[in-house]
C-alpha cells in the first residue's frame, strides 16, 4: 500500500499507476539478478508516470524520515517501512527512476511451496 501511495503522490497532475505481479525463478549466476539468491519469488512492482527521481534522491528513499514532501504534508517515509518488512521477510526491494520518466518500485519475496490438497 505504501508504494501505491507514494506513486500517487508523485503524480499531482494525474498520470498512470500500474501494479503488476508475477512469479519468477532466479537461477544461480543469472547476471540480471546477481544480488538475489537463487530460488522462486513472488514479485510485485508499482510503476508511475510521475516526475521521477535523480540518483541522489534514489540513494535516500529507503532511509527513515527521508521525504521529498513539503513539511505540511510530510510523514514518516512509507518506503522505509516497506524496506524493513521486505528485508525481514528475506526479500528484496529496489527502485528504478529517471527524472521526468516516472518510477518503478519492485519488491520480491520468497515464494513458498504450497502443500498438496488431499
Amino acid at each position: 500500500m505504501n508504494l501505491v501511495v507514494n506513486a500517487k503522490d508523485a503524480m499531482p497532475e494525474g498520470g498512470k499507476l500500474t501494479v503488476q505481479s508475477c512469479s519468477v525463478t532466479v537461477r544461480p549466476n543469472l547476471s540480471e539478478h546477481r544480488f538475489i539468491q537463487p530460488g522462486r519469488y513472488a514479485v510485485i512492482s508499482v510503476t508511475d508516470t510521475g516526475h521521477g527521481m535523480d540518483k541522489e534522491t534514489q540513494s535516500q528513499i529507503f532511509e527513515p524520515f527521508f521525504t521529498t514532501r513539503k513539511k505540511a504534508r510530510a510523514r514518516v517515509s512509507g518506503l522505509s517501512t516497506v524496506y524493513g518488512i521486505v528485508k525481514q521477510s528475506n526479500g528484496y526491494v529496489y527502485a528504478e527512476s529517471e527524472p521526468g520518466a516516472g518510477t518503478t518500485s519492485t519488491f520480491t519475496c520468497r515464494a513458498w511451496k504450497t502443500p498438496p490438497r488431499n
